[in-house]
């Protein structure tokens, strides 16, 4: 059914459903139940002035599917921003007008309230930067709805009668475990390609589908996420690499049906990496082997690490690859963290498959990481049943996950006579390894036997 048909046959639907009422409200006492509260005091202030005011968006879609907890409550009104704004001020509440040349005025009810923003009902013009409208006109709750991105988002909920307002055919597509654009798909993508990422994060989190027509517009275009802040699109990988195994791969899948994965790619890589027929079959089952992980940012660095890994029969050397990663990291603006977790991973999957030395030294080294909670599962997911993973596993055990600090710093080395510049850095990382493969332990202090190798090695120069 194409979506002309589809709006064409749907009517509004407002219907009192006192379980999503249930939902909403949360248990009695509980941080949900203060947070719908407090909500509900700003709808029924701004209703006690005469305009209309109610939940809207993402935390409705929430509460009309079990097991979800909104992280944001935010209201949509028929109040101006000026009117929005006057009627908190009247009832001293807190008041941040960041958002109100494009209808969003931030409130806080109470002292101890979280911040919930509150949008005037509007419609949007055209949208030259691809990411905002040029203009906005105050409107109505219909119209608000039709300018939103996908129908999943465009519900409205009363806390007052219990009534869930549905103009686009939400809950239709809730039912039917359904993603799709409002409107024209291919219209909405236009106006924000960040809608493209969306799309996959929602129906990876929900374990939706994304309805054909929808699917179809975001293949068409893909190309657009290039002109898209790349921490925006950051900022949406993130929120896909943290969800759980089956659902980080279900928006891998869906990236790689999208053509999405290749832009991607693109940005990572854009000096080019032909990737082989089996790319994509070989990712979906490293991040399927991926079991859990700590949670944060850094699962971003495992799961584009996962797109890497596997194709290291075909990767090219090792100095040109770390360079690539380095500028892909900066390119989608990881953080140093990000980075260097991404690099370690890489690393690690090299040194497994024989393109890297892998000798006690680098075994070592790598069990101590200051990483380990995030390289162990990444290389176990890799080489399950590998002799190597056996080793690694067995040095991790027995290695503090802390790494070694040197025996002697760089201040010390000049003193002894190593001259300043990058031979100092030389010398330095020759003495770590030496300490990680422990040839300073022993009889004597390892530092007074690290300061007679330096001696030695300077006296035969």
């Amino acid at each position: 059914m194409t979506p002309a048909a589809f709006y064409g046959n749907y009517r509004f639907m407002s219907v009192p459903d006192e379980t999503v009422m249930a939902r909403a409200r949360g248990p009695a006492g509980s941080d949900e139940a203060r947070r719908f509260d407090d909500g509900v005091r700003i709808i029924a202030w701004l209703r006690e002035d005469g305009f209309e005011a109610l939940f809207a968006g993402g935390c409705v879609r929430d509460w009309c599917r079990a097991g979800r907890s909104p992280v944001d409550l935010d209201i949509a009104t028929s109040a101006p921003p000026d009117a929005i704004v006057a009627t908190m001020r009247r009832r001293r509440a807190a008041v941040q007008e960041v958002g109100k040349h494009f209808g969003v005025v931030r409130v806080r009810p109470g002292r101890e309230s979280a911040w919930y923003e509150v949008a005037t009902f509007r419609e949007d013009g055209t949208y030259s930067d691809a990411r905002h409208p040029d203009s906005v006109v105050w409107s109505t709750r219909p119209k608000d709805a039709a300018r939103r991105d996908f129908t999943v988002n465009g519900l409205y909920f009363d806390p007052f009668d219990a009534c869930v307002h549905d103009h686009v055919g939400g809950r239709v597509d809730i039912d039917a475990r359904l993603i799709r654009a409002i409107g024209e798909p291919e219209l909405r993508f236009r106006e924000d390609a960040l809608r493209l990422l969306r799309a996959v994060r929602f129906a990876a989190r929900e374990g939706f589908t994304i309805e054909p027509g929808t699917s179809a517009a975001m293949r068409l275009h893909a190309h657009l996420l290039r002109a898209v802040a790349p921490e925006r699109i950051r900022d949406e990988l993130v929120k896909m690499a943290v969800l759980d195994t089956t659902r980080r791969v279900a928006a891998f899948r869906d990236l790689v049906d999208t053509g999405l994965a290749d832009v991607l790619w693109d940005l990572l890589f854009p000096q080019g990496w032909v990737r082989p027929d089996d790319w994509a079959r070989r990712v979906s089952e490293h991040l399927s082997n991926v079991g859990d992980l700590p949670d944060g940012s850094l699962r971003l660095s495992v799961f584009l690490a996962a797109w890497i890994g596997p194709m290291s029969d075909v990767a090219p050397p090792w100095s040109t690859l770390a360079d690539r990663l380095k500028r892909g990291a900066s390119a989608l603006r990881l953080s140093v963290d990000e980075s260097e977790l991404l690099t370690a991973l890489v690393a690690a999957h090299r040194r497994m498959v024989g393109r890297l030395p892998m000798d006690a030294f680098r075994l070592r080294r790598c069990a101590a990481h200051p990483l380990r909670p995030w390289i162990v599962p990444y290389i176990r997911a890799a080489f399950p049943t590998r002799d190597e993973w056996a080793a690694f596993g067995e040095l991790a055990a027995r290695i503090a996950p802390v790494p070694l600090k040197p025996l002697i710093d760089g201040n010390a080395l000049r003193e002894l006579g190593v001259p300043p510049g990058p031979a100092l850095g030389r010398w330095t990382r020759w003495l770590l390894v030496k300490q990680y493969r422990g040839e300073f332990d022993g009889g004597q202090d390892p530092r007074t036997t690290a300061v007679a190798c330096v001696l030695r090695r300077l006296a035969e120069r």
